[in-house]
């Protein structure tokens, strides 16, 4: 090719660029909110032009008019830099959605007005084609061309043509270093993509189909590329910290070698399935060795220290001893059972593959009938039994015997609901069960682990019944990684006696050396930091290094915008081609999608298919999702404990691996930057202590209900299950007060003498009214109809469908944006259609709590202030929406018209006096941040005097963009401070009455700690600050809490005057206190006929 074509070549681009330039800039200095123009307007305008220079110059050679092609090439040419920020993008040339491509464009004019003003000049008559028509009306897209200049700023004609010259010059220069560096760079630039329409494919199947690309064809040469290429496996952590990451904080935790025992006696058949495995570690060991004495274990070994091996050597062994033997699995979540069931399979396949004369010669020789024990030996089956578990499927796992099911894999959901109600059904299963393990045993805490406990005790009371004196033969594995206490926890659990239980802690596995790196990015737009942004560059990095990566979040939406902003960096990086395929390398996890889509994602997960996976919590626990190198957390989780379970993902062999908390806004997050010698604490006391109240009435009384269907109950038999954990006085009065009795006088049934059976309220079936997790919830459908689909993508909870499902809403699946076009909120469904916009939305609701009924009331610490407790309502109303953009910038607000949801509870509140309210408004304290502040303040202070855990207890919180608006309000909330079960419905969860019963106590612990604490203005240590306050702890005073403490507790004026002058006046324009949004509480709430008034 000459250099002469190529002189033409590019002397056209850049006539193309300056007219293309020259029109963009001029549009966007006339319309400044202008920022993105059409494809088919652009080349209009800018063929005519072309049309127009050729006829001034006579020149009878016609020129090329504007293509696709010459977009693409100049938008490569702009976005090629060499800067260190590989996410830099000066131009963009692709289709965008018309949603999208209206909002950008929109202020007091539409974009369809902009887009088609005359000017004194004709390049900005832009004149509709019908192309641009027949786009809109198949598609519901257009092509754009959006440019990142700041012509906007310039103040006049003059100033806004010299930036357009400064800028073709700098284009120039471009194309100039391209056409010098490249041997053909004429074909390089052909060779480059046009735009696509977007193709609306499932992502999950693109995953699973996904080609094996081996040695990825490389169009453009890349430093990059080929250096990550060439650095060692084992080198990719550290050149990652050393050339990219460059933390100013890094941690280390050492490494530790491995310990072993090799002193157990196996059987010759389980040393073959051990293969290539020789010794066990010390823990694993003795583990087995205690079990297979019949002693129960809490084993509490690190995270990812081999504890699956336990009991699937356990179990195996019991099943050569006794070939008809079965075992129970017990997960908290459907995602662990699932990958507990791959690993169990795995290691059956060893038995499985030997030959009948092999698994014979390895036998014990006491083994009688071989041939039928070896064939119950190869076909020996486990499954799991969950809420996903299919009707046929259930079928054949009641023929346990018949399809030699031994292990099922379940959950305490399943055991309360199907199969203690159904004991006789499973009557041969639990005759023969010799093994319950119970995984990540940690999570059955406060309230869910109460109501587990009882389930277990109701376990164990069946299997009493079925297997009498032989109950001695079965044992209980417990398993987690974090508890302070594990005998205890176990012992409260599982209600086995303390002298039957082991702890083993001696963990002998190895671990790599791990990185704990802590990010805090930097104030950017708007004064916030962009933690959802770094955390995505961070993650695409990672995955281009080939570096297998787990990104933990809080919530179900941010799992969703993360995966949308990975994958749209992804897009717009300037080697786009070189990297294309990592857009099928990255999934989300989380609650909420159909089973279908879990199963394949897990399967994706546990066999090593993505090289990124962006999750809840639900991935948090013992899941083994292949060799991991790196943990990402978006924001501190909630707990410690909940931070060591999510790092221990990363490093499950004794590879090095890394820890990267990106922080946020949150004084949570900000907290753990300047105290992050918390984070490699290996001291025990961080770990939570695993509490559970049996005493708890309400959730007592509801298992015995079920215990009586199951086995009618007998106060003096029955009792032996629930002693160590419940006063008899308050087990009797119970069963008196809430059961049946059968009577003393049957003659033929006589064992219904002295038993109580369960209130005919709770037939036909109790445990139906009794549910583990809180208010069983009726569910939403979410159907995606994008081209007649009809799929169900998801089902989202009644409580969630305010605040996801409105119309008009965009809604987030996989990291693909969904239009809510319908919600049907009495058919329980939502229709959504894909669309490809770069805003989010967020609804514009409020949350009321008020009290609606008084059930006991008393004086707070001897004063005269009363504090209630009874029935509350809560009321949520979304009432419009916003649209924002990844800054956070509204820039839109669209109503809606959704009807309100509310629900009862209990709970109990205390009407602040006006004086205190008096104080406050003395030093111009905001009162909302105040109240908030406080009852964040009794919430963190809870655990100490009841068993509760997150979420379990929750206030009214205080939104940002009502109490810090400058706008009046009529929504003015009483000056109160609420607390309310958030789990058990009207009759509550038992937790805020006992709250109420201690509640002098509880307070002046809030105070205390208030008072000591040197923060600012709130954080995790003093209780101010919540880790999982739904306004992200925006609203709250720590000084204004601690006034209101003094107050209600009595503190005399002169003391309050005292600790007033203590404090500085605030500025009400910057604390958000012009305008009024709290009010002294008047009036009286009703009072039950029974209302009881307590000293």
């Amino acid at each position: 090719m000459s250099s002469g074509f190529e002189e033409q070549f590019r002397d056209d681009l850049i006539n193309k660029f300056k007219l293309i330039i020259t029109f963009y800039s001029f549009l966007k200095f006339k319309h400044k909110y202008l920022h993105s123009v059409k494809f088919t307007d652009l080349k209009a305008n800018v063929d005519k032009s072309l049309k127009k220079s050729q006829e001034e110059t006579l020149n009878s050679v016609p020129k090329n008019e504007l293509c696709q092609e010459d977009l693409a090439m100049i938008t490569y040419l702009l976005n090629d830099s060499n800067d260190d920020d590989k996410f830099k993008r000066v131009m963009d040339f692709k289709y965008i959605s018309k949603d999208q491509y209206e909002i950008e464009n929109q202020s007091t004019l539409s974009a369809g007005k902009i887009t088609n003003q005359s000017a004194n000049d004709d390049i900005f008559n832009l004149k509709s084609m019908d192309e641009d028509i027949n786009e809109e009306n198949l598609y519901n897209e257009f092509l754009i061309m959006r440019v990142k200049i700041p012509a906007s700023s310039c103040k006049n004609i003059k100033t806004l043509k010299v930036f357009i010259l400064k800028t073709i010059t700098n284009f120039c220069g471009r194309i100039d270093d391209f056409f010098n560096q490249n041997v053909d760079p004429v074909q390089t630039l052909r060779a480059l993509s046009l735009p696509k329409r977007t193709v609306h494919e499932d992502p999950l199947n693109n995953i699973i189909n996904k080609p094996n690309l081996g040695e990825k064809r490389r169009i453009f040469d890349n430093e990059d590329v080929a250096r990550y290429a060439e650095i060692d496996e084992k080198d990719r952590i550290n050149d990652f910290i050393e050339t990219y990451l460059k933390p100013e904080i890094d941690m280390t935790i050492p490494a530790k070698s491995a310990m072993y025992k090799d002193n157990l006696n196996i059987p010759h058949i389980l040393n073959v399935m051990l293969d290539p495995i020789k010794k066990l570690y010390t823990h694993q060991h003795d583990a087995v060795a205690e079990l297979m004495n019949g002693r129960n274990c809490i084993l509490t070994t690190s995270t990812s220290s081999g504890k699956s091996l336990v009991y699937q050597i356990t179990s195996v062994w019991k099943i050569l001893e006794n070939i008809d033997s079965t075992m129970m699995y017990i997960a908290p979540t459907k995602a662990l059972a699932q990958d507990q069931v791959r690993s169990f399979n795995l290691f059956l396949d060893k038995i499985r593959v030997l030959s009948d004369e092999e698994i014979i010669s390895l036998l014990p020789i006491d083994v009688i009938n071989k041939k039928d024990y070896v064939y119950k030996l190869k076909t020996m089956k486990i499954s799991t039994y969950d809420g996903d578990t299919t009707q046929e499927q259930r079928r054949q796992i009641s023929k346990w015997t018949q399809n030699n099911i031994r292990i099922i894999f379940t959950n305490p959901d399943m055991i309360h609901a199907a199969i203690l109600p159904n004991h006789q059904q499973w009557a041969s299963f639990l005759e023969n069960l010799k093994l319950i393990i119970i995984d990540e045993l940690h999570i059955y805490n406060s309230l869910f682990g109460t109501h587990v406990s009882l389930v277990f005790r109701r376990l164990r009371r069946v299997l009493s019944f079925y297997q009498g004196v032989n109950i001695h033969n079965m044992v209980w594995l417990g398993c987690s990684a974090t508890l302070r206490n594990p005998m205890e926890a176990f012992r409260q659990i599982t209600g086995c006696d303390e002298e039957t239980i082991s702890v083993i802690d001696n963990d002998g596995s190895p671990n790599g050396l791990k990185h704990i790196i802590i990010e805090n990015p930097e104030l950017e737009n708007l004064n916030k930091r962009d933690s959802i942004g770094q955390t995505a560059r961070i993650l695409v990095e990672l995955m281009k290094r080939d570096i297998k990566t787990i990104a933990f979040c809080h919530v179900r939406r941010l799992c969703e915008i993360l995966i949308k902003e990975v994958k749209r960096l992804i897009q717009q990086d300037s080697n786009f081609e070189q990297w294309d395929y990592l857009l099928n390398e990255v999934v989300s996890y989380r609650g909420g999608y159909s089973a279908v889509d879990r199963r394949k994602i897990e399967r994706e997960l546990f066999h090593g298919g993505v090289k990124c996976c962006i999750s809840t919590n639900a991935l948090e626990l013992g899941i083994d999702i292949g060799s991991l190198d790196c943990v990402v957390m978006c924001g501190f989780p909630l707990t410690l404990g909940n931070f060591q379970q999510q790092s221990g993902r990363s490093g499950r062999s004794v590879q090095e691996s890394m820890t990267l908390l990106v922080c946020g806004d949150s004084p949570v997050d900000q907290y753990y930057c300047k105290h992050k010698e918390e984070l490699i604490s290996d001291d025990k006391s961080m770990f939570q202590d695993l509490v559970i109240d049996m005493e708890n009435s309400l959730v007592l009384g509801d298992h015995l209900q079920c215990a009586a269907f199951e086995i009618p109950l007998n106060i003096e038999k029955d009792y032996k299950y629930f002693a160590h954990d419940v006063d008899f006085t308050i087990f009797e009065n119970t069963i008196k007060e809430r059961l049946e009795y059968n009577g003393n006088d049957h003659t033929i049934d006589t064992f219904l003498n002295n038993t109580y059976t369960c209130n005919e309220k709770y037939l036909p079936w109790p445990s139906g009214y009794v549910s583990l997790r809180g208010i069983q919830e009726e569910m939403f459908a979410v159907v995606d109809v994008t081209n007649n689909r009809n799929i169900v993508i998801e089902e989202i909870e009644m409580s969630r469908t305010s605040f996801t499902l409105y119309d008009g809403a965009i809604f987030i699946h996989q990291g693909i944006s969904f239009l809510v076009k319908e919600f049907n909120s009495s058919e329980h469904y939502a229709k959504v259609i894909r669309t490809d916009v770069e805003y989010t939305t967020a609804q514009r609701d409020f949350t009321d709590v008020d009290p609606v009924l008084i059930e006991a009331v008393k004086a707070v610490n001897g004063t005269d202030l009363p504090i209630f407790f009874g029935m509350l309502e809560t009321t949520i109303k979304v009432f419009g929406f916003l649209k924002i953009d990844k800054w956070g910038k509204v820039i839109d607000a669209v109503e809606t018209y959704n009807p309100p949801f509310s629900y009862k509870s209990k709970g109990f509140w205390i009407d602040i006096p006006e004086k205190c309210l008096n104080y406050l408004e003395e030093k111009c304290i905001n009162k909302a941040a105040s109240i908030h502040a406080a009852e964040h303040a009794i919430i963190s202070c809870l655990p100490k005097y009841i068993i509760t855990g997150f979420n379990e207890i929750k206030t009214e919180c205080k939104a940002p963009e009502k109490e810090f608006s400058s706008r009046t309000t009529e929504r003015i909330r009483p000056a109160r401070l609420l607390i309310y079960d958030s789990k058990g419905g009207p009759t509550g969860s038992g937790l805020s009455i006992k709250a109420f019963e201690n509640v002098d106590a509880i307070l002046k612990t809030c105070l205390n700690k208030i008072v000591e604490c040197e923060c600012v203005n709130g954080c995790p240590s003093c209780g101010v600050s919540l880790p999982n306050c739904s306004e992200r702890n925006e609203v709250i005073s720590k000084n204004g809490a601690r006034i209101i403490f003094e107050c209600i507790l009595g503190a005399d004026d002169e003391s309050l005057k005292r600790i007033i002058k203590l404090y500085p006046l605030e500025d009400p324009t910057l604390n958000g206190s012009t305008i009024e949004t709290i009010k002294v509480v008047h009036g009286t709430v009703k009072y039950s006929p029974n209302v009881k008034i307590l000293e």
